[in-house]
């Protein structure tokens, strides 16, 4: 499947759930049938799930950013599919994205934390489904041991630690969340995404020093959890 508008566009209507039920038959199977559209569909996610999670910023300048990182460690290949992706997102989004805050909260880190969202509960093995049904329904105990068991047997290792990570830090297993976390390589997609929080689990333990230093890095990183990182930082010092 190509980069193209109307492949965006199906991507975003699938993710909001606006499919028919004959298009959204049509898609699932697409999606079982071919791996490279499963792998779009990941990357698709992961920026828009990075843009939704940035609140006021500015959209067009954080996807550029993006687009920068990749380039220092992808292809050129890669950077016309971040260009496409990011020229839909601001068409489909920049008008209309509101912005959003945590208005009330007792503490940094829940005034930052978000858990990351399960990009699919339709697709995969019986176990995978079931892992990621239970982690969408906020089960996070129960759904551990699936994901566990995916971290053998996926070629998305890093996507499951980053929802492993997750469901440590819902059940206060902060140092198994570190784990999953630190794991995943600077190459990964969801590098940035995993060193956000690891920030934020840092930030849970009351481990101050530890915190900044990843905040920092985040900071030189230069990517799409740059500002975040800056205003949290802002806020401890």
């Amino acid at each position: 499947m190509k980069w193209t508008e109307e492949a965006l566009d199906k991507m975003e209507a699938y993710l909001a759930g606006t499919l028919n039920d004959d298009d959204l038959r049509s898609f699932e199977a697409a999606l079982e049938e071919n791996q490279e559209l499963e792998d779009q569909l990941s990357v698709y996610q992961a920026m828009r799930t990075a843009m939704e999670d940035q609140g006021s910023i500015d959209f067009r300048r954080k996807l550029q950013q993006f687009e920068a990182g990749q380039g220092k460690r992808g292809k050129t290949r890669d950077l016309i599919i971040y260009r496409k992706i990011a020229a839909f997102l601001v068409v489909a989004f920049g008008l209309t994205w509101g912005i959003i805050r945590l208005t009330t909260s007792p503490s940094l880190f829940e005034k930052y934390y978000q858990p990351y969202p399960i990009e699919s509960v339709k697709r995969g093995s019986e176990d995978s489904v079931k892992g990621a049904s239970l982690y969408q329904a906020m089960e996070y105990e129960k759904a551990i041991p699936y994901l566990l068991m995916q971290l053998e047997v996926s070629e998305e290792t890093d996507l499951y630690r980053l929802y492993l990570g997750n469901c440590y830090l819902q059940t206060n297993q902060e140092p198994l969340a570190v784990v999953q976390f630190s794991s995943v390589e600077d190459s990964s997609p969801y590098y940035q995404f995993t060193q956000w929080y690891l920030a934020l689990t840092f930030l849970k333990k009351e481990a101050m020093e530890d915190t900044k230093k990843v905040l920092s890095a985040i900071i030189v990183y230069d990517g799409l959890y740059k500002d975040r990182a800056e205003e949290l930082l802002k806020e401890i010092d």
